[in-house]
């Protein structure tokens, strides 16, 4: 058991049908801290946070999560880990049951074998809901009834109700507008402040990931190019790749408002 820290990777490959996407990566994630885990498209961000929570096969080297070794666990002992490490989608309407009401839904997160909330399990899920900014009047409504911003506060709400030590966020923002996406992090950083969550926070924008995150992971074509303190990466990338990165991004270091990106 690893007190320290949530996740330890340890040389591991991990492959996307029949490519390997990710090889010889070592990453530690401490408990506790929310880290962004940012890349270009195809960098692998996606493929490791899978994996982290077992949706992805890791084929070599070893991954401890939460002090499981993911290589070594039966499918009954990867279930119950679900809920000690729960994955938030991007899209929230493709993971939200059509058929099913936030009720059903709600009810699922909490017990599986239940099929319904019982009053205590309501109790906990009407508060869960209003701890992200939505209520009990919701639990009767199905998805199609709710905006992409609140699809997304019952998709965290959701996640939440297990109780996890750990939550993978897989560019929950990247479909909301500006608005909407700034609100859900307020939300992330409450959410943070008032419980005992590590958080990975899987994103393309670096200007989102500086709001939230202490720690930020770079990744550029399956491995990590860039590993540090999110202040002290943005001030003093010792990345070529990273410095491309924030370049692009208005109002870094390395951006001319002017002229764009500085050579």
């Amino acid at each position: 058991m690893h007190d320290s820290a949530a996740v330890i990777a340890d040389r591991i490959d991990v492959s996307f049908g029949h490519v390997n996407v990710i090889s010889q990566l070592s990453i530690r994630v401490a408990r506790g801290s929310t880290v962004g885990l940012v890349g270009e498209s195809g960098s692998g961000k996606s493929t490791l946070g899978k994996a982290i929570v077992g949706m992805n096969r890791v084929s070599a080297g070893t991954l401890d999560v939460v002090g499981h070794d993911m290589r070594r666990l039966s499918r009954r002992e990867r279930h119950t880990l679900s809920r000690t490490v729960q994955y938030i989608p991007q899209d929230p309407y493709s993971s939200l049951s059509p058929r099913r009401t936030i009720r059903q839904t709600l009810a699922e997160a909490i017990d599986p074998r239940a099929g319904r909330l019982s009053a205590d399990a309501e109790a906990l899920a009407v508060a869960t809901l209003t701890s992200v900014g939505l209520g009990g009047d919701v639990l009767a409504k199905y998805p199609h009834e709710f905006s992409g911003g609140q699809r997304q506060r019952i998709a965290i709400a959701r996640a939440l109700l297990p109780g996890p030590e750990l939550i993978i966020a897989d560019e929950i923002t990247s479909a909301l507008d500006v608005s909407v996406q700034a609100e859900i992090i307020e939300l992330l950083k409450r959410l943070r402040g008032e419980r005992p969550l590590t958080m990975v926070f899987i994103s393309h924008s670096l200007a989102v990931v500086e709001q939230l995150c202490e720690e930020i992971i770079v990744m550029q074509r399956g491995a990590i190019v860039e590993h540090g303190p999110i202040t002290e990466v943005f001030h003093a990338p010792s990345s070529l790749y990273t410095r491309q990165l924030l370049a692009s991004v208005p109002g870094s270091p390395g951006f001319d408002l002017d002229g764009g990106a500085q050579q």
